[in-house]
C-alpha cells in the first residue's frame, strides 16, 4: 500500500470521521493516535482512524 495514501492530514482525517477541527481538538482525538512527521506536517494513519471509529 502507498504510505503517501495512508497518511492523512488534520483536515483530512476530520473529513474522513465527519467531525470538525473543533470537535478533534475538543476531544484531544491527536492524543490517541500515532503521530508522523511529513516534513513540517503532522499526519496520521488511515487504518488508525479506521480502529479508532470502531471503539
Amino acid at each position: 500500500m502507498d504510505d503517501k495514501r495512508e497518511l492523512l492530514t488534520i483536515k483530512e482525517m476530520c473529513e474522513v470521521m465527519g467531525i470538525s477541527e473543533s470537535t478533534w481538538k475538543r476531544n484531544k482525538i491527536g492524543a490517541k493516535l500515532t503521530p508522523y512527521k511529513v516534513g513540517k506536517k503532522i499526519k496520521y494513519r488511515r487504518s488508525e482512524i479506521e480502529r479508532f471509529r470502531m471503539r
